[in-house]
């Protein structure tokens, strides 16, 4: 509760630049009330131009968010990596294949292929599956993927 006070989430809003947690934290008038009471609030100037069609967007979009689930955690991590890993070892290929004299277009062209996708997703899809599965009964054992 003392996070999502009003006052006190409008603050750490405006200052980190992330969104309110509560509604009544999401309105235009509050906030501008809140900095002409609060002169000493340190707002980014881009962030303070963008306010007003921030706090539009959060009142008139419908906002979503995936479901938590079972090992969801995990399944996060293996997502995460596996995009960071494929990104630095796709790019480490396009860099040795300029340095053996590809141009840049030829380098990409070959890395930027369909089976090496559908490589990565397969592996990608296992990987998933393993983390989200993990400790899961099978068979009346429980297994550790």
């Amino acid at each position: 509760k003392w996070f999502t006070d009003k006052d006190r989430n409008i603050k750490f809003s405006l200052e980190s630049g992330y969104m309110p947690v509560k509604k009544e934290a999401n309105n235009i008038k509050v906030i501008e009330e809140y900095l002409a009471n609060n002169k000493g609030t340190k707002v980014l100037d881009k962030l303070r131009s963008s306010l007003s069609i921030l706090v539009e967007q959060l009142e008139t979009y419908e906002l979503y968010t995936n479901k938590a689930f079972e090992n969801g955690t995990d399944a996060r991590e293996v997502l995460t990596k596996s995009l960071i890993d494929k990104s630095k070892a796709d790019r480490e290929k396009v860099v040795e294949l300029l340095k053996e004299g590809r141009t840049r277009e030829e380098a990409v062209k070959q890395v930027a292929t369909e089976d090496n996708f559908y490589q990565w997703l397969t592996e990608l899809k296992e990987s998933l599956k393993g983390a989200i599965n993990k400790g899961h009964i099978k068979g009346g054992a429980v297994v550790h993927d």
